[in-house]
């Protein structure tokens, strides 16, 4: 069996030598730089009719200048038209909300990790003219909302709009309404950078805090462990949080306890636990954490070796997505092996 007193000791002493050494640290202008490495796709929306078209000038700058505010500030942006160019898709106009979250998902399975995304970002462009006579008014508006793809929820949404004048051509009567359009749509595409550079300016400030959170969080939960400075090299990072759907099969009640009660105090960035549903044979449990899937895998890794359960040869440690993790217990009992010193979980 784990000797938890041992597992808590060790963790405590790794956390407060790194918690030191972050002190004494002198944080750089690139540090302080620093976006978020939770790969994310920029996508709009124009199945409205009313909307801006995909195929619009307008729509072009604007998304080309949100994906640059967010590169500059240094987040992980997958371009849309490089996956489609990977796995050989077309683009289509007019495509709804629906159809987006599809490309997120079709490009998570493919199986290519330089085109898995973790968040999306959603915008929709409306633009139109109001005449005063002698003149008028072009009118713009962007609306979008960002979502954790992984997590299956919504995360924010935000709003941007901007008045500009427009010549009388833009409201003459005996003009077309495809030239009025035409009119409405220059006006707004002179100033459609500037308006994206606002909106991305928003939108890398909503992420940032989305991801890094106003406060650090905490080894074990948020019962009182101690704080974690932020890991440098290979170590976590925190980010979103998320419900990792893990499943065990075939493993002792006695074990389940001991592997959730190890991942939920001594793991770090652990948030909260979900209710968990099944018996011995398959029992599904929700761990809620802001540790990236990479490092849950190697930490259960870690944590099914010192319980004598080798992963090459008595359990299967399966990654199916980035949620979701399955451990099946091939045959065997565990049999402890000597722990070693220092911290395991970093």
């Amino acid at each position: 069996m784990v000797d938890i007193t041992t597992f808590r000791k060790s963790i405590t002493t790794i956390v407060g030598a790194a918690a030191i050494a972050a002190c004494t640290a002198i944080p750089t202008a690139v540090q302080a730089q620093q976006g978020s490495d939770v790969p994310l796709l920029v996508m709009g929306e124009d199945s409205d009719p009313m909307s801006v078209p995909r195929s619009s000038d307008i729509f072009r700058r604007v998304i080309t200048m949100l994906q640059s505010q967010l590169s500059r500030y240094n987040f992980y942006v997958v371009d849309e038209e490089m996956i489609a160019v990977q796995l050989g898709w077309q683009v289509r106009e007019r495509r709804p909300k629906t159809e987006l979250i599809q490309v997120v998902e079709l490009a998570n399975q493919s199986g290519d990790p330089r085109i898995q995304v973790r968040a999306m970002v959603v915008f929709k462009i409306m633009a139109s003219g109001q005449s005063t006579g002698f003149g008028g008014q072009a009118h713009v508006r962007i609306n979008g909302d960002i979502f954790d793809y992984a997590a299956r929820r919504y995360l924010n949404g935000w709003e941007f709009e901007k008045k500009f004048p427009a010549p009388a051509a833009c409201f003459d009567p005996n003009a077309s309404p495809d030239s009025r359009r035409i009119c409405i749509y220059d006006v707004v595409g002179k100033n459609a950078r500037d308006i994206a550079a606002t909106v991305g300016d928003v939108l890398r400030k909503q992420l940032n805090y989305l991801t890094q959170g106003p406060a650090a969080p905490t080894a074990g939960g948020g019962g009182g462990g101690a704080p974690m400075p932020a890991a440098t090299g290979g170590g976590a990072q925190p980010g979103l949080a998320t419900t990792y759907a893990i499943t065990f099969r075939n493993f002792t009640t006695r074990e389940i306890m001991e592997i959730t009660g190890v991942m939920e105090s001594e793991f770090p960035y652990y948030t909260t636990s979900r209710a968990p549903m099944g018996d011995t044979a398959v029992m599904q449990y929700g761990y809620v954490s802001q540790a990236p899937a990479h490092k849950i895998v190697n930490w259960l890794n870690i944590l099914l070796m010192d319980m004598g359960l080798d992963p090459d040869r008595n359990v299967k440690v399966i990654a199916t997505s980035q949620s979701s993790i399955e451990l099946d217990k091939i045959f065997g009992d565990p049999v402890p092996t000597r722990q070693q010193p220092g911290g395991r979980f970093q």
